[in-house]
């Protein structure tokens, strides 16, 4: 008997396997491009060193395309609680798909900066050329649906944001 349950539990793994052992593999692509948004901060007290960002806006460039004999039913991208996605008439024949997505400032957490756009005294002057590249401020999810009519398959891509700040006086 248990020479049965080994001879099933190989053939079990075979036959999972097998479609990796014929070669098939995940011609499905999704790649993100997005543009880093650039905002002022104002000055603030030595004391404070939490920024708050006003809301962002991102433009992505999303490349999508399906396996051989499958179609794009749709492309959506998330950040935080904002959400954009194209479907059906949408979804042009190119590969490249262009979404605008602005982020509202009450979903951007605090984020902690020292020493930037801070004015130590009321008569010291502020160095108004400061400029800081934040990474990873946020992030995006994007998810692409292909079907072909029987089945479907969801293709999943995730792409830090950053964001550049400069010090307005």
């Amino acid at each position: 008997m248990n020479s049965i349950l080994l001879f099933q539990m190989i053939g079990l793994t075979a036959f999972m396997w097998l479609p990796s052992a014929l070669g098939e593999t995940n011609s499905d692509n999704l790649l993100l491009q997005a543009n880093t948004p650039d905002v002022a901060i104002s000055t603030r007290p030595a004391s404070q060193n939490m920024i708050w960002l006003p809301k962002l806006d991102y433009t992505f460039q999303v490349n999508a395309s399906c396996r051989a004999g499958f179609k794009i039913e749709s492309v959506s991208l998330n950040i935080a609680d904002t959400r954009a996605s194209k479907i059906g008439n949408e979804l042009t024949a190119v590969d490249t798909l262009e979404f605008g997505i602005t982020v509202p400032a009450a979903q951007i957490g605090p984020i902690a900066l020292g020493h930037f756009c801070i004015q130590e005294e009321e008569k010291s002057r502020l160095k108004i050329n400061q400029v800081k590249k934040l990474p990873s401020v946020l992030s995006v999810q994007a998810a692409l649906l292909c079907s072909n009519g029987e089945l479907s398959k969801i293709t999943y891509a995730s792409k830090p944001l950053d964001v550049v700040v400069h010090c307005q006086p």
